[in-house]
């Protein structure tokens, strides 16, 4: 397991680098240098990272992004 630290929500995000990264999974992306913890979406033709917060839009992920999937997150610690 890793564990990478959203700072901006004070929480951390357990994830396994070894799991495939499959549709509906939360991953942890790299996209265009920065990371991102988005719902994994993919359809026939396309691929979307998509927030959990409805204030975001989805991101469309085309053949011009620079997209690497660091890891499936599979739990969230969060202050209480």
């Amino acid at each position: 397991y890793t564990i990478i630290c959203t700072v901006e929500c004070f929480r951390c995000n357990l994830c396994k680098l070894t799991i495939e990264p499959k549709h509906g999974k939360i991953v942890i992306a790299a996209l265009d240098g920065e990371l991102t913890v988005k719902r994994l979406h993919k359809t026939s033709n396309k691929t979307y990272l998509m927030p959990e917060n409805k204030r975001y839009s989805p991101i469309e992920v085309t053949e011009e992004c620079d997209m690497s999937i660091w890891g499936v997150v599979t739990n969230v610690i969060h202050a209480v």
